[in-house]
């Protein structure tokens, strides 16, 4: 009888470590979202995150706060890109939110999201990862947006830096939508993949800056796959053209490097 208790006993045991390490398994947590000091993470079936809420970040003494925003009740989330597949693209946006600053500290807040994604597409390549910026700031003075986009294939290797931009107002509107870069080894984009976006932002006390996705503006955060890099040539006094600023603030990659194992030159 002894034997058998003893048994089931360490049955239990095994089942106790055996569910966590399920559950927290890659496949499990599609979509992380870091805010600050504060990391969310999407439930089942994965396809988004609320993010509205308030969060501070101890390294900067920042603290904003995240709202809702925009028509017909609209949520302040990260999500897989509304309408499209997984496996044929790669997309994940920053829709509906409003952020808030609530000091005078908000001079590098971190903001990153990123999302396991299927394999595919692949074929045929080579395949560009685009960024889609748009946005609105309340006013110009002591505002900034610098942002940062990475992918990793295989997912067991460390993160490959692709682009970024920073924005300093200028106009309180922007947009952001330099061509792709392609995948540095094309077509070889043939696994599981995390796309990922970093950027941070600079506010003055109380002032915001405005991702409202149900305006004809379409304000929103996306980084998403293309056939082609659809290159854009700037001229003078052209609208919806940004030329990048000499980079004012940091991105997480910046201060965490191992973070990140390569990028273009």
């Amino acid at each position: 009888m002894a034997i058998k208790i003893v048994g089931a006993f360490i049955s239990v045991l095994v089942l106790c470590f055996a569910i966590p390490s399920i559950s927290l398994a890659e496949h499990d947590i599609e979509i992380t979202v870091t805010i600050g000091d504060t990391s969310l993470n999407s439930v089942s079936p994965h396809s988004s995150v609320p993010i509205a809420g308030t969060y501070s970040h101890a390294a900067t003494g920042g603290s904003i706060t995240i709202s809702n925003v925009g028509a017909g009740g609209a949520t302040a989330k990260v999500e897989l890109t509304a309408g499209m597949n997984d496996g044929i693209e790669d997309s994940i946006r920053l829709i509906n939110a409003r952020i808030t600053a609530n000091n005078a500290s908000v001079t590098n807040f971190p903001i990153t999201f990123k999302r396991k994604m299927a394999q595919g597409p692949n074929t045929p390549g080579p395949k560009y990862y685009k960024m889609l910026a748009k946005g609105l700031f309340q006013q110009a003075a002591g505002s900034s947006i610098y942002l940062g986009w990475f992918n990793k294939n295989p997912v067991s290797n460390g993160f490959f830096f692709l682009d970024s931009r920073q924005y300093t107002p200028g106009l309180t509107s922007f947009t952001i939508n330099p061509a792709g870069k392609a995948w540095p080894t094309p077509p070889d984009l043939t696994n599981d993949r995390v796309p990922k976006v970093e950027f941070t932002v600079k506010l003055a006390n109380g002032r915001w800056l405005d991702f409202d996705t149900t305006v004809a503006a379409q304000r929103m955060i996306k980084l998403y796959t293309s056939g082609a890099p659809d290159r854009t040539l700037c001229s003078a006094g052209a609208t919806g053209c940004i030329v990048q600023d000499v980079p004012g603030l940091y991105l997480p990659y910046q201060y965490e490097a191992a973070n990140v194992i390569g990028k273009e030159n």
